[in-house]
């Protein structure tokens, strides 16, 4: 295609297509950037931050998978995700019930790694 004079860049003032997963990526990047901002603080101050800020993030999240896994078509990944994060939500919030735990399972993850490596395959 030649570029003509005053011609506009392919995809030039086309909407941008934010996808289902880009919302709830957003939503989960919010809650984890407060818990970046918290992570050094005592228990008691993360766990009020927690009830004051991430609850109600949390609360918006679940409102969108709500509304949304309707939308999608069944058997597709998208809706298996948004199913998953739905049926796994009293385990997904339980952080915001005490000021010990973390958003993030990486900790756990780390701790359990060499036992899981040393496994026969």
């Amino acid at each position: 295609m030649k570029a003509t004079k005053g011609a506009k860049p392919q995809g030039k003032d086309r909407p941008t297509i934010v996808s289902k997963a880009d919302v709830a990526l957003s939503h989960v990047n919010k809650l984890c950037a407060i818990e970046r901002k918290i992570k050094a603080l005592s228990m008691d101050e993360r766990y009020r931050i927690c009830q004051e800020l991430s609850s109600p993030g949390l609360n918006t999240l679940k409102t969108w998978l709500e509304s949304n896994a309707g939308r999608v078509a069944k058997d597709t990944l998208t809706r298996t995700a948004l199913d998953n994060s739905l049926n796994q939500w009293p385990t997904s919030v339980g952080y915001c019930k005490r000021g010990d735990l973390q958003i993030s399972s990486v900790l756990a993850e780390n701790a359990i790694r060499p036992f899981a490596l040393g496994r026969k395959a």
